[in-house]
């Protein structure tokens, strides 16, 4: 994962929204590692969160995830919350209760999740963990020494998480683990949900869901359809900076008419004044399947990046909505705090 130095952090913690993973954190804590439904953090000395989450069917067993995840942490004293017995691989005797095991405070923040999230029937259940001698298992780094976390899940929205916070070097996260642990959201399936992070920002309606991203140097891209498996609907983000390099002194259509040939190729340009900040293509909806695209390509309010939006092959309906998403769509002001 590669982030450009096109933005600065701001001191409070920041929104990390990604694909309804919904979390605030440290500014200087940045996703070094992003899946569809993975997410690994790091700070300036490595990875220091790691969560896994997704939708699932049904109840969701706590003690099943709780032995998969101690077979997994092999060579380290496992202890999680499932009752009030501890849990280790090792053999060692398991007749302490969790509060002997796993830390208090972190106890007590994680049913604090679970207090305050009741209405949305979320369980939470703490973990904890501690090198021995020595782990089998791998870790995203070698020098880790413990971990804490929870697995959360809510019969709601059906979203489960399973969220660790690494310790290395006699290094402690338990202040930032808490307060993180607290600003997790639930999101709610029928709305739409908010994406943050790398200094953008957007909204997506609840008929969209993400196909492919990559995030490299100087340019983000986004790419979603819609959630039928048979619709050929695409919506398209990109952020592309610095913008004066990339235009190397041609205007917004010409760069962009030549630069997004594919994307651009069968769409009309709306702005016939040849805009310096924004310009507008369309192709109405038409043909027996009536539909049709829009796209827009504008610069940031700094003058300093290219924010694209195309809406592919959308039904009316769909459409309707292009300036709705397109409204979301902004960089993210260095001075603001999240």
């Amino acid at each position: 994962m590669v982030a450009d130095a096109s933005f600065a952090f701001p001191e409070q913690p920041v929104p990390l929204y990604w694909n309804g993973l919904l979390l605030r954190v440290p500014p200087s804590w940045t996703p070094a590692v992003l899946d569809k439904y993975y997410l690994l953090v790091e700070d300036d000395q490595g990875p220091v969160m790691e969560v896994k989450w997704g939708k699932i069917r049904g109840k969701l067993s706590f003690d099943k995830v709780f032995q998969k995840l101690s077979k997994e942490l092999k060579g380290a004293e496992f202890f999680s919350g499932d009752g009030g017995e501890s849990q280790d691989p090792s053999g060692r005797d398991d007749s302490k209760p969790a509060e002997e095991t796993i830390p208090r405070p972190w106890a007590e923040a994680v049913a604090e999740l679970e207090r305050r999230m009741a209405e949305q029937e979320v369980r939470a259940q703490p973990i904890f963990w501690r090198v021995r001698d020595h782990l089998e298992s791998e870790l995203p780094a070698k020098n880790i020494t413990a971990g804490r976390g929870a697995v959360v899940h809510s019969s709601v929205s059906g979203l489960a998480w399973m969220i660790q916070f690494y310790e290395a070097g006699g290094r402690s996260v338990v202040e930032d683990a808490i307060a993180i642990l607290h600003s997790l959201q639930n999101p709610d399936p029928n709305h739409w949900l908010p994406w943050e992070l790398f200094g953008i920002r957007f909204r997506t309606p609840p008929w969209l869901e993400l196909a492919a991203h990559s995030f490299k140097a100087g340019r983000y891209r986004l790419e979603f359809k819609n959630r039928g498996w048979k619709s050929p609907t695409r919506l398209v983000l990109e952020r592309i900076a610095p913008a004066r390099a990339v235009l190397k002194g041609k205007g917004l259509r010409e760069w962009a008419e030549a630069y997004y040939a594919k994307e651009l190729g069968s769409l009309r340009a709306l702005d016939t004044t040849r805009s310096s900040v924004e310009v507008r293509w369309q192709k109405p909806p038409s043909g027996w399947t009536r539909r049709g695209s829009r796209a827009f390509i504008r610069l940031s309010e700094d003058g300093r990046m290219i924010l694209a939006m195309f809406l592919l092959q959308a039904r009316l309906a769909e459409l309707n909505e292009f300036g709705s998403i397109g409204n979301t769509y902004a960089t993210i002001p260095r001075h603001e705090g999240g």
